[in-house]
Formats: structure tokens, sequence, C-alpha cells
């Protein structure tokens, strides 16, 4: 992977901006070490990275379902820095469950994320971490009509 930094460590554009945009890129060909280090420390308006290595070969859709349960997991482990009102929420309980929906739905509504999927998704980490594996009530891929990506 070319690190775009001239020699006199001007930078002619963000490393980042090469790969296609709202969408995942797949990066066979870069050494993991030198992606490591290229996103040491991560700017700020850096996009999300992933670095998964499949465990055991599968069909593409086995790939497919752990790549987006590991995904959920993280998700759920990040719970609630991505949702903070509800850090104070009870985990026990529906008045929790029904908070964090209402917290999700009204996040989802000031941001271009599906807010069923949102309030499902916080619902789940709610409970945590044995619960939280259990599976999305949407089907991998569903995106609702109208939305980005």
């Amino acid at each position: 992977m070319a690190h775009p930094v001239r020699a006199d460590g001007a930078a002619d554009r963000a490393w980042w901006a090469a790969p296609p945009t709202r969408r995942v890129s797949h990066l066979p060909a870069v050494d993991p070490e030198v992606l490591r280090v290229a996103l040491d420390p991560l700017p700020p308006a850096a996009p999300v990275v992933v670095h998964y290595r499949p465990t055991a070969v599968g069909s593409l859709g086995d790939l497919v379902a752990d790549v987006l349960d590991q995904l959920d997991t993280a998700a759920c482990a990040m719970f609630p820095g991505w949702l903070p009102d509800a850090a104070r929420l009870e985990t026990e309980g529906n008045l929790g469950a029904a908070a964090v929906r209402a917290l999700a739905a009204r996040a989802a509504a000031r941001s271009p994320h599906f807010g069923p999927f949102l309030a499902d998704l916080a619902e789940r980490a709610l409970h945590g971490p044995r619960q939280a594996a259990g599976r999305s009530r949407f089907a991998p891929g569903y995106a609702p009509p109208g939305s980005p990506g």
C-alpha cells in the first residue's frame, strides 16, 4: 500500500481517499503490519477500519455471516459509547428496554441510520454480552426503501 506522503512529509491527500466511500473495501495485497502502522494514530476524519482474517474456509455466505456477527459483537461491546444517554439505564426489566429503544429512535431521527435496526441493536446491547450475541431481527443486507447504501 503506497502511503500518499511525499518525501518532504506533506500529504497530497488523505490516505483513505483512494478506496470507494460508503462501502466495504477488500485490500488483499496489503501487508497487515503496514496497514496497522498507517492507522496508528487514526486521524479523526478517517473511516472505520476493520481488519478481519477468516479463521476457517467456508462458503461466502458463512464468511459474511461471521463478519456480521463479529461487527454486531463489536457494536454491542462499544455500547453505550454510541448512545451515551443510555449509560444510566437499568439492564433488567422492560422499562430499560423501552427507554433504550426510545433513545435509539431519537438518535436515528437525527442521523441517516435506520431507526428500527438501531433500536434493536441498542436493546440487545443493553442486555449485555450473554444476550447481545443473539441475532438481529433484521436479515443481513436488509436496507429499507430509500435508505443510503
